[in-house]
């Protein structure tokens, strides 16, 4: 990547999961953070539920039905938005991290049905951004608990289902953290999105409910920034995972329980649908080889794509190559192929993205925009590198769709 800012990585960061409830008490008090105060508090990367997406679903119940919202909900000063609040809350795959006055760190990661991943001072306390720029203000979103202390903690694992086996994949994880202003901070995972946990100021004395924020509060918090994101885990239409053949496969066995390819899940990254679309099917098809096992005839949108490890290296050289020409020049005949597939939605914030455009209109945008797609690509290919580095003892990489 050429950016210099100082980015999140998962792979480097120094925490311990713990799982069992005791642990997880024993250990956040033997940290001795009782006499700290938080100076500011950092969500890493992405907040899906501020998605500009996201932000305009909750707002047009404010409008008249059938009624768009056709300005910048970000600088909108219609009075009808008023009466929309937010939770006080954020959506994450990456960590959260708590700064305190002396410059010293408290980072928590729910992580599924392994448990909580907890740290201090293993994150530069600076970093806001993983391999995805950051889209609020988090120190703004939790301005209510500076100069606040933790004070005690508890945790909660609920299982929707009696039966073992379904009780893995419905079960709800809280952790709760009491803090000194006798507000409460919850971090909140199903095992059924393990890749994603909410965190949220739950309010005094019920503590069942989000705090609130107003419509104004909301955007002075979101970033009216565009870009490609990169989920990590299990959550978007795309999934792009490491593979190995499971040695114990049989092809008449029931796929549910036995499945060709063994995948390791914990280095999963996902794609929205439109957007896998527009920038990397045209290196799926190029580099597609339907002799590999379990393939198909072509590209299947819709079912499992083996690719080989050395098939991956060769394709991310070549999202390079574009990237670099897409950048000097995204005229330039050389990139024709790959610019074919783009939309001029994809290259826009959602506000404007539902606007009627001549074709030379379109193809205006995507030349005045090209950074989206080369920022992305440069993102992908980095985690994806980071991805085969991690995934050592898989031969294959699986790119499966929705």
């Amino acid at each position: 990547m050429t950016d210099q800012k100082k980015r999140f990585h998962r792979h480097k960061w120094e925490a311990k999961t713990f799982a069992a409830p005791e642990d997880i008490r024993k250990t956040f008090f033997g940290f001795n953070l009782h006499e700290k105060k938080i100076k500011a508090v950092h969500v890493l990367g992405y907040a899906e539920n501020f998605s500009l997406e996201s932000v305009y679903a909750r707002c047009t119940g404010a409008l008249y039905p059938g009624e768009a919202i056709e300005e910048n909900i970000l600088s909108s000063s219609d009075p009808r938005f008023d009466t929309v609040t937010f939770p006080r809350a954020a959506v994450l795959c990456n960590p959260v991290v708590f700064i305190f006055e002396d410059d010293t760190t408290f980072e928590l990661l729910p992580y599924g049905k392994d448990g909580l991943k907890m740290a201090v001072n293993a994150i530069d306390p600076e970093i806001i951004d993983d391999i995805n720029d950051t889209n609020i203000d988090s120190e703004k979103l939790f301005a209510g608990l500076k100069g606040c202390s933790f004070i005690n903690m508890s945790v909660r694992i609920k299982a929707d289902s009696e039966d073992p086996f379904f009780s893995l994949f419905q079960t709800e994880r809280s952790y709760r953290f009491y803090l000194s202003n006798e507000k409460t901070i919850q971090l909140r995972q199903k095992s059924s999105v393990p890749a994603e946990y909410i965190i949220n100021v739950l309010r005094d004395p019920e503590r069942k409910k989000s705090e609130k924020l107003s419509f104004k509060e909301m955007q002075d918090i979101v970033k009216d920034n565009h870009q490609i994101v990169i989920y990590e885990g299990f959550s978007r239409d795309f999934k792009i995972c490491p593979a190995k053949l499971n040695p114990e496969y049989n092809e008449d066995a029931d796929p549910r329980f036995c499945q060709q390819y063994i995948k390791k899940y914990e280095e999963m990254i996902c794609l929205d649908e439109d957007d896998f679309d527009g920038f990397l099917y045209y290196f799926m098809e190029k580099y597609y080889d339907n002799t590999l096992p379990g393939n198909h005839e072509s590209f299947e949108w819709n079912r499992n794509n083996i690719y080989t490890r050395g098939i991956v290296i060769k394709m991310l050289y070549d999202i390079d190559y574009y990237a670099s020409h897409l950048r000097d020049d995204p005229n330039d005949p050389e990139v024709k192929a790959v610019r074919d597939r783009f939309w001029s939605a994809l290259f826009l914030p959602y506000s404007k993205r539902f606007i009627d455009r001549s074709e030379e209109e379109k193809q205006h945008i995507i030349s005045e925009n090209i950074d989206v797609a080369v920022d992305f690509y440069e993102r992908f290919t980095e985690r994806m590198r980071v991805m085969l580095e991690q995934a050592l003892d898989c031969m294959y990489i699986s790119f499966e769709g929705p």
